[in-house]
């Protein structure tokens, strides 16, 4: 009678207590890191006009350029496993930029018009942003198995500085003509990379859809110029802190 008695206490006890809600788990990890990028790259003018100019009018030149562009970007925040939906999937940061490089040109421009008379020049400087210190821009997106890059080397244009010492019509110092979006390109790395103490990402351009940009540096003598430019870089990150979400 006695075990009745508890056996039933204990069903009526238990019966009692308020069923308990599940919690939702999470396990991600929170990986910041800190950027560096590094780019090279240069141009080149191949310019001629048929005919005869003025007195100091280019006739023909021959020109390149040199350039790098280097940024850091103090702190980049990227998660893996099930973090919270309220979480970015894209994030942005930038730096500034410091831009070294140089150009020159040379050829001949008229000296007699009349009587077909012709001298040599050289003329150069160096390169510069139209707005210095100039910024940089780097956007990364989650998307399936890869993160995905989209990265502004500059912001804003970079120039010939100065342009004022090359022949009359010289096309050499255009390159602050240039819009903006030939710095541009994209990239991706795994999402498995990440958590690594260092990753490193290669990437070069103009992309294609930007290249007509360059068209502005031989508006209106297309038959007797060509120009070009091509930049490759490097983007290494590195990591500085590691947060894991359990529970």
């Amino acid at each position: 009678m006695i075990a009745a008695v508890v056996a039933i206490g204990v069903l009526s006890t238990s019966s009692a207590m308020p069923a308990r809600k599940a919690l939702p788990h999470a396990n991600y990890a929170i990986y910041i890191y800190k950027a560096k990028v590094a780019v090279k790259g240069g141009t080149t003018l191949s310019n001629a006009y048929s005919g005869t100019g003025a007195i100091g009018d280019v006739q023909h030149e021959s020109s390149t350029s040199s350039f790098s562009v280097d940024a850091k970007i103090a702190s980049l925040v990227f998660f893996t496993g099930n973090a919270p939906s309220s979480y970015p999937r894209t994030l942005e940061g930038g730096g500034a930029t410091v831009i070294n490089g140089t150009w020159s040109d040379q050829g001949e421009k008229w000296l007699d018009p009349v009587n077909g008379t012709k001298e040599p020049f050289t003329c150069g400087g160096k390169i510069d942003s139209t707005a210095p210190p100039g910024n940089l821009i780097l956007k990364a997106t989650r998307s399936g198995s890869k993160v995905k890059f989209v990265l502004r080397v500059q912001t804003v244009q970079m120039t010939n500085k100065p342009p004022d010492s090359c022949p009359n019509g010289s096309r050499a110092p255009s390159l602050g003509g240039i819009e903006s979006d030939v710095y541009i390109t994209q990239f991706s790395i795994p999402k498995s990379k990440l958590g690594k103490k260092t990753i490193v990402a290669n990437f070069s351009g103009p992309l294609a859809k930007y290249r007509s940009s360059l068209s502005v540096v031989c508006g209106g003598n297309s038959s007797g110029c060509t120009y070009n430019m091509a930049w490759h870089g490097v983007m290494k990150l590195t990591r500085t802190r590691t947060l894991k979400v359990r529970y």
